[in-house]
């Protein structure tokens, strides 16, 4: 940056504000696609996202990589992401200065180096909690309480099942390889048959294990950087089964929920954030809680950005006047910032219920998609969509309207689960009970008949692309 150098101690949110505006240096946000970090460019000078897509239908500021690779060639966002620095791939459009420094939007499988050969100065992941085995062991050394268990390797499904009693676990098992990528959703194992579909993955292998909610989930997002930690609003999220994968369908900010639930989850962030800091973590990091008889459980910890970053940084943009995330980019520039918080954190609680809603193929068949609905302000009426407005972002959301961030494209796949496009509209999409609202449901359903596909299966998928997928682009 022309006026904050890395390792630069930042005193004054005002001179924080001023060093990122008047920033000269390109900086470059790679990713699968343009959710993440939407509307950056407006407070920070030179800044630049690089995707897979082009949501924006040409009228927004996304570039796309030019390599013939898309999100569909491989299982998640970030193995793309991490496949086009490998591979020397990292081509926008125009040619990158040579002193241009890109952050990358993923999670797993960046190689530091040939992120640098790309032209890359740094990235996003960080190398603190890499594993699901290094969140749980944290948590417990903090006595920290969460809904985990560690347990050992398995030849087979009924020494697994041997295994859940004693652990506390019944029925439907939340499982993830102890050396996953820390944050990724689960697999649900309900049967001998869940098991036989996941065994190449789960056979002898040592699993972290949990019962999946059967209250509310919460979550909030949180960046830490110096000694300043900063905690979004609280959110409500909804998982949806598609096809054997677990997916979040919807995240609601809600002032009720924040009343009842602000001081305990906010303690909780914060020693969660003191554990972190003494690791040298930097940035923003998820928690997403279990509402429990006891009070909230941590059932995932996600140290980097994810799906939640989509409704925080979205609510903390428009309502605190400072977006979250860019103490997040701060800290992966090097900058530490030593300031109060106390009037920053208050303005984020000042905001109107917002919620971001996942628009998924709940199909059974892989198919092309030949029709797909443009991003822009929707209304619904009637069980029909009309286009209010194409060149707008989530800000021009309105009461009784939703922006629609087009993910999937006319051409693309969609495999059972894939997620299409992302709704934020300016309500509560989830009920007090967890579920869906009638008026979420709706906007759901109404997206569906906007979107067509022609059935392909064997040869003619696409290169690594099957019939079911574990993850999602985000």
């Amino acid at each position: 940056m022309a006026a904050t150098a890395a390792g630069q101690t930042m005193e004054s949110w005002a001179a924080l504000l001023k060093s990122f505006s008047c920033n000269t240096t390109p900086l470059i946000f790679a990713g699968a696609t343009p959710a993440l970090l939407s509307g950056l460019e407006q407070w920070i000078g030179g800044f630049e996202r690089v995707s897979l897509t082009n949501s924006r239908d040409g009228l927004g500021r996304a570039s796309v990589m030019e390599t013939g690779v898309t999100v569909q060639d491989f299982s998640t966002g970030s193995e793309a992401v991490a496949y086009l620095l490998g591979q020397g791939l990292f081509q926008p459009r125009r040619p990158l200065p040579e002193d241009a420094r890109c952050l990358v939007g993923s999670n797993a499988g960046i190689n530091e180096d040939a992120g640098r050969d790309a032209g890359c100065a740094l990235s996003l992941a960080s190398p603190v909690l890499p594993s699901e085995r290094d969140v749980h062991q944290m948590l417990a050394a903090g006595k920290i309480p969460q809904t985990k268990s560690l347990l050992s390797a398995f030849p087979d499904y009924a020494a697994f099942r041997q295994a859940c009693g004693p652990a506390g676990l019944r029925f439907t098992v939340d499982v993830a390889l102890a050396d996953d990528v820390a944050g990724q959703l689960p697999i649900e194992i309900a049967s001998a048959e869940d098991w036989d579909f996941y065994r190449s993955l789960l056979t002898d292998q040592v699993l972290v294990a949990s019962q999946p909610p059967s209250g509310r989930r919460l979550a909030i997002e949180c960046v830490v950087s110096g000694n300043s930690l900063i905690v979004s609003p609280i959110m409500q999220v909804c998982f949806e089964r598609y096809w054997h994968n677990t997916n979040w369908i919807a995240m609601s900010a809600s002032g009720n929920t924040q009343e009842v639930y602000g001081n305990i989850i906010s303690s909780r962030a914060k020693k969660i954030a003191d554990k972190l800091r003494d690791s040298g973590f930097r940035g923003a990091f998820s928690v997403e809680f279990s509402e429990e008889p006891s009070g909230p459980r941590v059932h995932r910890l996600i140290p980097h950005l994810s799906s939640h970053s989509l409704l925080s940084h979205a609510v903390t943009s428009l309502h605190g006047g400072f977006p979250l995330h860019l103490l997040h980019v701060a800290a992966c520039l090097g900058v530490d910032i030593h300031m109060p918080t106390d009037k920053l954190q208050a303005r984020y609680g000042l905001f109107d219920d917002w919620s971001v809603i996942a628009i998924r193929h709940n199909g059974a068949q892989t198919e092309m998609i030949t029709r797909a609905p443009g991003s822009g302000l929707y209304k619904k009426e009637d069980g029909a969509l009309t286009c209010v407005k194409r060149d707008c972002d989530w800000a021009s959301t309105v009461g009784g309207h939703g922006f629609f961030l087009r993910l999937q494209n006319a051409g693309n796949y969609r495999a059972p689960g894939t997620l299409l496009g992302l709704l934020y509209v300016r309500e509560s999409a989830i009920t007090p009970e967890g579920e869906l609202t009638k008026s979420a449901a709706d906007w759901i359903a109404v997206f569906h008949v906007e979107y067509a596909g022609l059935s392909i299966s064997g040869s003619s998928l696409p290169a690594g692309m099957t019939a079911l997928r574990r993850d999602d682009v985000l």
